[in-house]
């Protein structure tokens, strides 16, 4: 188990949980402990704003539920793991178990930003369909997104997708595992960031709520955002 703190601190924890009694599917009642396995402080002590795993081909680990089902890519065990740990001003990659720096990005000193979201996503090759790449997503405070790769953390692209002004929009965005952001009332979408065209989704309209002005518009308060994927379904 992994945890991060404001002041940059990263700590990871190995969890003790009883074994199971002989011949019984329920395990002992005693207290699960989380002991502390290892601590790293980074430089800049900047708040950390996500943790990731990374298998031997650099992809995140599956979610438990996921793996349990079946329903994710076995990840590679074979290889070296590595660990990317994201802090507002850098990107910044560890190996495992020794926990010892390989290579870093620093997004505020380069850019001059500083980030707010984060998410690693698959981005499939628009000539290859059997081909995809994991690559990190990020959104700064000044709405811009920027794509690095994984785990080398080398720029991709650079688009520029939720005004700076708009700090809820900014607050409120999410990724999904495709790349494809999405805030407030606002589908943040770059030509490059749809990996097929089925994924694609595009603003079909607006349509306004009771309370809204005219004359405000799209993104306006009250307004709602009418898409329409790439299959005709409206999202």
């Amino acid at each position: 188990m992994w945890a991060g703190t404001n002041s940059g601190s990263v700590f990871a924890y190995a969890l003790e949980v009883p074994a199971a009694v002989a011949g019984s599917e329920k395990r002992p009642e005693k207290v699960v402990e989380a002991v502390l396995g290892k601590e790293v402080q980074l430089m800049h002590r900047a708040p950390v704003v996500a943790i990731a795993v990374l298998d031997g081909r650099g992809r995140p680990l599956p979610e438990p539920y996921e793996a349990s089902q079946d329903l994710a890519q076995a990840p590679d065990m074979q290889g070296g793991h590595a660990v990317l740990i994201a802090s507002e001003e850098q990107f910044k990659v560890f190996t495992l178990p020794k926990v010892s720096a390989k290579t870093k990005f620093k997004l505020t000193a380069h850019e001059g930003c500083r980030v707010r979201k984060v998410a690693l996503a698959t981005f499939a090759s628009v000539a290859c369909e059997d081909y995809a790449e994991t690559c990190l997503a990020c959104l700064t405070n000044l709405g811009d997104v920027h794509v690095f790769s994984v785990p080398g953390l080398r720029p991709q692209v650079h688009y520029s997708c939720i005004r700076k002004e708009d700090i809820s929009g900014i607050a409120s965005c999410v990724f999904t595992r495709h790349g494809q952001g999405e805030a407030k009332v606002f589908w943040c979408k770059g030509p490059r960031w749809v990996p097929e065209s089925s994924q694609a989704v595009s603003a079909e309209g607006v349509f306004q709520v009771g309370g809204t002005a005219p004359g405000q518009g799209w993104g306006g308060p009250g307004s709602v955002c009418m898409a329409e994927n790439g299959s005709g379904a409206v999202v």
